[in-house]
C-alpha cells in the first residue's frame, strides 16, 4: 500500500473551516464573497482537501488557500 501524503489546512487560530462555518471565498480577480461551507471532500486526483461553499450565486469548490475565516483577512 502506497503511504499517503499529510495535508494540513490551517485556519484563523488553528481553526480549521468545518461544515456550516461562515467563511469568505475566493470567487476571482480580487473579490472574495462570503458563504458557508456545504462539504469538506478530498479530490483524489489533485490529492488537496476541497470545500464547497454556499454563497449567493451558488456553490463554488475551493481549496483552503482560497478561503478565509473572516473578513479583514479577505480584504
Amino acid at each position: 500500500m502506497q503511504a499517503r501524503p499529510i495535508v494540513i489546512v490551517i485556519g484563523d487560530k488553528d481553526t480549521l473551516p468545518i461544515v456550516g462555518h461562515a467563511v469568505h471565498a475566493f470567487t476571482g480577480g480580487d473579490t472574495y464573497e462570503a458563504g458557508f461551507v456545504d462539504e469538506v471532500k478530498r479530490n483524489e486526483t489533485i490529492n488537496e482537501v476541497l470545500y464547497v461553499v454556499r454563497i449567493g450565486k451558488g456553490t463554488i469548490e475551493e481549496t483552503a488557500s482560497g478561503l478565509y475565516l473572516n473578513e479583514e483577512q479577505a480584504k
